[in-house]
């Protein structure tokens, strides 16, 4: 999600203190990357002209490549599930980027638009995450539970939800303030 929300700053006109140094180092701008060799350049030319279709391909990519580690990391064996990364893969392409595109755009530019200031962040971190975060986070495991083909969602997601806020809190507020 950390591309999501470079973006919401960048949209909210706060593109230049975001990308100064980098302009200064590659003596380019994002609107004339593709004379430059910075791979940061490029990614930044293809968020401008292909916002959904770059969000998506990294999302899945961060996603898919996030699950392996994580598979890696927990099994002793080389018994990797490469249907469960490409379903992380599918989610975070097909699910997360475009719903956190329009929401944090939403967020900075409609909800609570204007300068990124420590109230305005503090504002944003609250909607978020006791606003979004609470219909989000069910729906993702919803969605991922389908396409694993368990039954019984509702209920499972009853059980799981408020352990789920707690993480996600325990992790995105600090990470966010």
């Amino acid at each position: 999600m950390v591309w999501t929300r470079t973006i919401s700053i960048r949209s909210v006109g706060l593109r230049q203190s975001i990308f100064l140094p980098v302009q200064r180092r590659c003596r380019s701008t994002p609107s004339d990357a593709s004379s430059s060799s910075s791979p940061f350049a490029w990614y930044v030319k293809k968020l401008d002209s292909h916002p959904h279709l770059t969000k998506g391909i990294t999302s899945g990519i961060i996603s898919g490549a996030g699950d392996l580690i994580c598979q890696f990391l927990a099994n002793d064996d080389d018994d990797w599930d490469y249907l469960r990364a490409g379903r992380f893969f599918l989610m975070g392409s097909f699910f997360c980027a475009p719903i956190s595109h329009v929401w944090y755009n939403a967020l900075s530019i409609r909800l609570l638009p204007g300068a990124r200031t420590l109230k305005k962040v503090g504002q944003r971190l609250l909607v978020d995450q006791f606003g979004f975060a609470p219909i989000f986070l069910p729906s993702f495991m919803a969605v991922l539970w389908t396409m694993e083909g368990r039954s019984n969602i509702p209920q499972q997601l009853v059980e799981v939800t408020p352990d789920l806020m707690v993480a996600n809190w325990s992790l995105w507020i600090p990470a966010m303030t």
